[in-house]
């Protein structure tokens, strides 16, 4: 699959509001499943966009939320 570098309006509008709903749905992940299932979803999300921009927003995306699950456990302990 061939990356496209130039989105549109419209795909970037997408690309955004997708990343954000992915955001919301996963940021409270807790456990191995449901980080596979955010793997999983974000793969989806970069085949029906393939652009840089959702690829790097989805890895942004994926650290912030990893990050906040590492502090919460380390907050736990």
């Amino acid at each position: 699959m061939q990356r496209q570098n130039n989105p549109t309006a419209e795909d970037v509008k997408g690309i955004f509001c997708d990343v954000y709903k992915f955001y919301l749905k996963y940021k409270d992940s807790k456990n191995d499943e449901e980080f596979q299932a955010l793997v999983n979803e974000s793969h989806e999300l970069y085949k029906k966009y393939n652009f840089d921009l959702c690829k790097n927003m989805l890895l942004e995306v994926t650290e912030v939320i990893d990050n906040n699950v590492k502090e919460t456990n380390s907050h736990e302990e």
